[in-house]
């Protein structure tokens, strides 16, 4: 899983350096999965972290320190080259007040730009949607503890939010890919995946199949609506697309079981730097623009941005998570054989 990691985050990459794939966004189709990835990563670190002295804080801190030190070192570079050179950006295109500079810090108001016009200064431009993911994370632990059928309910208010917004009485755009209560449900489909895949041949499994089953073939069906009547509001393709590519893969996973194999070497590499890959190509694109204009970005940005995540990877975040994530990885080591190897593979995104 560490290789479709990366290839999510390049795509993510390419898609800021004006790359589409038949008029559809890749990194749309990307974050979309991510957010359904999130979801599954949670569900088990919850799990494994239930028996904890203090589970909630255990979760949390786990959190904060898998998502901050990176997202600061991206952010405080981002910062020197805003500081240092005039970067040409609509991103960076106003003086910040102080609630701009301590929305980019705190993350969380990122994706209500549409509010705020926190977007016309947004050091990582991307971290909009990793805003809609702490929320997530916040709430996590409660969604958590709820009786099936409640965050089931959760789930189907989520999705009607959604159904709203791709009929247009919503917008679109903010309601049914960036605010949290129009994406929730991908989230949650995340929950109710490890719950799935954990709980082999159980009512929960073939209920949530059955589920699952219903919710992508409404989405191709939806997809293929908007490609027969040329109707592509913003991301409303892409979305249907990432959710028929995230669930049908959970499809089919969860008819083949969980082989707890163990993830090769080189894809677990690979998904150590898929966070920094996120984070740091806005940074690596303004160097690039500064230090050398007119070049080849689709060369030179993903191989400076693979060097900062490498570099922060190794140098930053191994050291402090030795340090200030004991508990978690304890009990992930203490957890199941099915636990254990999909913490393994999944958590190293966020």
């Amino acid at each position: 899983m560490g290789w479709v990691r990366f290839t999510l985050s390049m795509l993510v990459l390419y898609s800021h350096l004006g790359w589409m794939f038949l008029g559809i966004n890749p990194g749309v189709v990307a974050v979309v999965i991510f957010y359904l990835l999130a979801g599954y990563v949670v569900e088990q670190l919850l799990h494994a972290g239930r028996n904890t002295s203090t589970p909630l804080a255990t979760f949390y801190r786990d959190r904060l320190w898998r998502v901050m030190p990176a997202y600061l070192t991206a952010l405080a570079l981002a910062a020197g080259l805003w500081l240092s050179s005039t970067i040409e950006s609509p991103f960076v295109a106003t003086t910040p007040s102080g609630w701009a500079l301590l929305g980019n810090i705190s993350i969380i108001p990122l994706n209500y730009y549409m509010y705020s016009g926190i977007d016309s200064f947004t050091l990582i431009p991307p971290a909009w949607s990793l805003g809609a993911e702490v929320q997530f994370y916040l709430l996590a632990p409660l969604l958590f503890r709820l009786p099936h059928t409640l965050l089931l309910g959760i789930f189907g208010i989520s999705i009607c939010l959604f159904i709203t917004a791709q009929t247009g009485w919503l917008h679109t755009d903010h309601f049914g890919y960036r605010l949290l209560p129009g994406i929730l449900f991908v989230f949650i489909a995340g929950i109710l995946t490890a719950r799935m895949i954990t709980s082999p041949e159980s009512a929960v499994q073939k209920n949530t199949r059955r589920l699952f089953l219903a919710l992508w073939s409404s989405c191709v069906a939806y997809f293929v609506f908007l490609i027969i009547n040329e109707i592509h509001r913003p991301h409303d393709r892409e979305v249907a697309l990432g959710l028929i590519i995230a669930i049908g893969v959970i499809l089919v996973r969860s008819k083949q079981g969980n082989p707890g194999k163990r993830e090769p070497t080189w894809s677990r590499r690979l998904g150590n730097y898929a966070y920094g890959i996120f984070l740091f190509h806005f940074p690596a694109l303004w160097m690039i623009e500064t230090i050398v204009p007119d070049t080849n970005l689709f060369v030179l940005v993903p191989l400076l941005t693979l060097v900062l995540a490498a570099i922060t990877y190794h140098l930053l975040e191994q050291p402090l998570w030795r340090l200030f994530r004991p508990d978690m990885r304890s009990h992930i080591k203490a957890t199941p054989r099915t636990y254990t190897h999909e913490i393994a593979m999944l958590s190293a995104r966020r």
